[in-house]
Parts: C-alpha cells; sequence; structure tokens
C-alpha cells in the first residue's frame, strides 16, 4: 500500500485495514479527516484548497488538532513534485497530525 494518497500521508496504521474521510472546506478554511484505523498523518495543504496566508483548522476525529497559519516551504514543494510530477500535487506545506491532539507543522 502506498503511504500517499494525494494530499493525505499515511504514517501510523493501527491494524490490517485502513479508512479514512477526508475532506476540506475552502470557504471555511478547514480540513477535516475522519479514521479510527490511524493515528499519525500527514495533511498537506495547497493555495487551492485552503488559503494559507490565513489561519487553517484541522479536525481529526471531530477534535480539534491544528489551528494556526502555515508556513510555505520550497523544500516540501519539490518532494511533492518529485513524488508524482504532477503540478496539481504540489504541496507547499505538511502538518502531522496525531489523533490525541499533538500537531507539528514541518518546514521540509
Amino acid at each position: 500500500m502506498s503511504k500517499n494518497h494525494y494530499w493525505i500521508a499515511v504514517d501510523e496504521l493501527i491494524g490490517n485495514y485502513s479508512r479514512i474521510e477526508a475532506r476540506y472546506d475552502t470557504p471555511k478554511n478547514e480540513v477535516r479527516i475522519d479514521s479510527k484505523e490511524y493515528t499519525l498523518l500527514t495533511v498537506r495543504l495547497n493555495d487551492h484548497m485552503v488559503n494559507l496566508d490565513k489561519p487553517v483548522r484541522i479536525y481529526f476525529n471531530e477534535a480539534l488538532v491544528y489551528e494556526g497559519t502555515p508556513q510555505r516551504c520550497l523544500t516540501t514543494m519539490i518532494k511533492t513534485w518529485q513524488e508524482r510530477e504532477d503540478p496539481g500535487l504540489v504541496f507547499p506545506v505538511e502538518i502531522t497530525i496525531h489523533s490525541q491532539g499533538e500537531d507539528t507543522a514541518l518546514a521540509g
């Protein structure tokens, strides 16, 4: 199984199967993710999904796990370009989230 599914990267799986329901709401500038099988995910964002110049909220299993204005990173853009070589799948921001509510905005 691939670790990367477009704008969600899987970091840690509980059990043998997986299901993720993920959606973003551009007007609300938020992301909502539901999954009982994962405790650690990386959310990849670009300006087509949300406004990266404003605070973004990420909910994981209905709990707010990230709120802040993410920083764009050229290294992240290059990495995500190299993975698929698809201009629609280039992401300048990666935010690793934990189901317990700890988050880490990655800068490259």
